[in-house]
């Protein structure tokens, strides 16, 4: 949507819907596969949800709002175009403190741009030790579904009214976005949960990453 020039305001709304489905799907053929843990998610969500809200309702300045989102694309892009090689680690017991607190500015960052914060979350999971990685999949998977729900509820009673709809031809393809975006997470999450090796598929994910956050730039 950043290359396709899409207003700021309509994309955020997009962005989160398509979230929804597309992690529903995603977390449902990882938690069928076992690749879930509660007792990692729950203090990241308790603590993410409202503030996915809070950030939800509130709009940044266009301008603002393209260079945070360049930034974090950038960073994203830069983290799978070359990703480590996950060797068999010991998984270490998670904080409840640390975990609520980064699950708050997590959660903030993502209603307030419109991500999921899977992509914020799932190296910080890594980089701890604290899951590992099929099981990040499925955490993130489930954060970014609560996460763009509730951000999507806050944009909705804050801004929704006043979105220019006709800044891009959201209100008509809403339907083959939601199609697509089902058809393509359907067909991902069981290649992920089930098949393929995450380093090539991350490699080209960072790729058009980091021409999204070029072309938002500038």
């Amino acid at each position: 949507m950043s290359l396709m020039s899409f207003a700021p305001e309509t994309i955020k709304p997009l962005a989160l819907s398509m979230n929804i489905l597309v992690a529903g799907l995603g977390f449902f053929q990882y938690w069928k596969r076992g690749f879930f843990k509660a007792k990692i998610f729950w203090p990241f969500a308790i603590a993410s949800v409202p503030c996915a809200f809070i950030g939800g309702s509130l709009q940044l300045d266009p301008q603002i709002y393209k260079y945070v989102l360049a930034l974090f694309l950038f960073l994203a892009g830069l983290k799978f175009l070359w990703p480590k090689r996950q060797n068999e680690t010991k998984v270490r017991e998670a904080s409840l403190i640390a975990s609520i607190i980064l699950g708050a500015i997590i959660g903030f960052i993502s209603g307030l741009i419109g991500i999921g914060g899977g992509i914020i979350l799932s190296p910080i999971l890594l980089l701890l030790s604290w899951s590992k990685p099929k099981e990040t999949a499925g955490i993130s998977a489930l954060f970014i579904l609560l996460n763009s729900i509730a951000g999507l509820i806050g944009f909705g009673i804050a801004d929704l009214p006043s979105i220019s709809w006709s800044d891009s031809y959201a209100l008509f393809t809403l339907p083959i976005l939601w199609l697509v975006v089902s058809i393509g997470g359907s067909i991902g999450s069981f290649l992920g949960a089930r098949r393929l090796k995450e380093i090539h598929i991350k490699r080209l994910l960072g790729l058009v990453l980091l021409v999204a956050s070029l072309k938002a730039f500038l």
